[in-house]
């Protein structure tokens, strides 16, 4: 269990670091690609982000879930993750 630990607070790091764009993952999971995660992940792209897709991490009454630099957005739109964007790149 300590290498899980270890890879995600590598991830976590490496996620944050990138002050001009952070890493943006959307959940492809059932759910959430049921409530609009693809069309969101190609409109987020549009806007010259680069997308990762995720697998669900079981917040399907949250859907879709987008994560910004291993921070979590509920029930996304694209306003409410340009808006979380703006806020990580702020903090750093």
């Amino acid at each position: 269990m300590t290498g899980v630990l270890d890879m995600t607070k590598k991830y976590c790091k490496t996620s944050a670091m990138n002050k001009e764009q952070p890493e943006i993952e959307v959940c492809f999971g059932p759910e959430c690609g049921d409530k609009g995660s693809p069309a969101l992940a190609k409109e987020l792209e549009a806007l010259g982000y680069t997308i990762v897709m995720g697998d669900c991490r079981s917040q399907c009454a949250n859907a879709p879930l987008v994560l910004v630099a291993n921070q979590g957005v509920v029930t996304s739109t694209c306003a409410k993750v340009l808006a979380k964007i703006k806020a990580v790149q702020e903090v750093e």
